[in-house]
């Protein structure tokens, strides 16, 4: 579940800055395991060992001290996730990449380290370790016990926290729900015909804004050779701004898409007792 955040200035930076922390530790334990196991005789370095290493460095660093502890073990935990997902030969995942500054900005806090005070039926409070309580906008009710919460930013320059819960009670199907079949086919991505035969298709209108954003891609290859070539490798004002309106785009048809697809998946839950997969 995605949330609103509305933090304020400084609140805003803190957060900003823990999650370049966040990154620099998770670049530093991946950049040790790679040494471990190249170096050291293919040794392996767990998440446990990390973790005890990071309670020295937390002591030599201020910046490193100021993020709050338990979200740099939440890193280390992810980072052994994703090795033990890479070494399992039935999981899809790749092996773990280093993180770049400006991409998948983020910092995760557990769920105990997390309090949720209801305001109203629309707002509502939420208590960060060191942030103090924030605003957010309750878009839908939090059901089940909190597990973990990620505050992290989107192309639209909105601050969002992902919440991920543990549901209080499983609902029953319904025993005289429709029966629904999913189809993919070559030229749409994938759709969705009932069993009386009508069907659902993702609209067209996600790509409206598909025009705009592939003339704003193109001019971005000139202009980094010139700034490579002119600028000394920096980013020049107009270029930043034709980024960022990119990213605005690009974040805009993530919520259509989210939103069309939370809305199907919903109305498949409630009113279909079987769902198939044709092969």
């Amino acid at each position: 579940m995605r949330f609103r955040l509305y933090p304020d200035t400084g609140q805003a930076q803190r957060l900003a800055s823990w999650s370049h922390t966040c990154r620099t530790v998770w670049n530093t334990a991946l950049a040790q395991r790679i040494w471990a196991y190249k170096s050291a005789r293919r040794a392996t370095v767990r998440a446990v060992e990390q973790c005890a290493e990071l309670t020295e460095a937390r002591r030599e660093h201020d910046w490193l001290r100021d993020l709050p502890a338990q979200c740099a073990q939440q890193v280390l935990r992810q980072l052994g996730a994703a090795y033990d997902n890479f070494w399992n030969p039935h999981h899809p995942a790749g092996f773990p990449q280093f993180k770049k500054k400006h991409h998948g900005q983020g910092v995760t806090f557990p769920g105990q380290a997390v309090a949720v005070h209801k305001v109203s039926r629309r707002t509502a409070q939420v208590k960060l370790p060191k942030i103090g309580w924030v605003r957010i906008r309750l878009s839908r009710p939090i059901d089940g016990t909190v597990r973990n919460a990620t505050v992290s930013r989107d192309g639209l320059a909105g601050t969002s926290r992902s919440v991920s819960t543990s549901p209080s009670q499983r609902r029953r199907l319904s025993t005289r729900a429709r029966r629904s079949v999913l189809m993919w086919g070559s030229r749409a991505r994938c759709s969705f015909p009932t069993k009386t035969g009508s069907g659902s298709a993702r609209p067209p209108s996600l790509q409206a804004s598909g025009s705009a954003c592939a003339v704003w891609s193109s001019a971005r290859p000139g202009r980094w050779r010139s700034r490579r070539k002119h600028n000394g490798g920096k980013y020049s004002t107009r270029l930043r701004t034709t980024i960022g309106r990119i990213a605005a785009l690009k974040s805009r048809q993530t919520r259509r898409r989210a939103d069309w697809n939370h809305k199907l998946t919903t109305d498949l839950a409630k009113n279909h007792g079987l769902i198939a997969v044709e092969d």
